[in-house]
């Protein structure tokens, strides 16, 4: 676990912190970790990697002790997990989609990925040097006091359903 305590006092910050359970600190950037943490925090890899073993022996119909031989902790390339009688074949996202869809008994399925990314060309092109954005002439045009206007009314008029707002806008500086 990082431990910035040491960097922190250099630079002169002083990061004091309440605690109402003896673990309430247990990943603080800013406090070392005590051994009652540590031990806690192994035991819980321990626990985690024994489930991850036992369903892993479940599913593969072999003895928990033999996965722990093959798996030591080891990530395996696929080729070799095969070999090792961890998978049936190799596939990607669209074969394991493709199971999921005929153990559920389901024909048509589609699948949305998100976030949705806009890509906005004035910009891509504003980073390329090539043209400038609308943004840059209304502020050249304006200024700043008329353009923070203008960017606020377009903001809320923009905004759908039923909002609350307030009668008056802060800059924070």
């Amino acid at each position: 676990m990082p431990n910035g305590k040491a960097l922190a006092d250099r630079i002169g910050i002083n990061a004091e912190q309440v605690i109402t359970n003896t673990n309430a600190v247990s990943f603080s950037f800013y406090e070392p970790m005590s051994d009652v943490q540590r031990t806690f925090i192994k035991e819980g890899i321990i626990d985690v990697y024994e489930l991850f073993t036992k369903r892993v022996a479940d599913g593969r119909g072999m003895d928990q002790d033999d996965v722990k031989a093959i798996a030591q902790g080891r990530v395996w390339t696929g080729t070799d997990a095969i070999k090792n009688g961890l998978v049936d074949e190799l596939g990607g996202l669209d074969l394991a989609l493709k199971y999921a869809a005929e153990a559920a008994e389901i024909e048509e399925y589609k699948i949305n990925e998100f976030p949705v990314f806009k890509k906005d060309l004035d910009k891509m092109l504003q980073d390329f040097g090539l043209v400038k954005a609308k943004e840059t002439i209304l502020k050249e045009e304006l200024g700043d006091v008329q353009y923070n206007i203008y960017k606020e009314v377009k903001t809320r008029t923009q905004r759908k359903g039923i909002q609350l707002l307030f009668p008056y806008s802060l800059d924070v500086k």
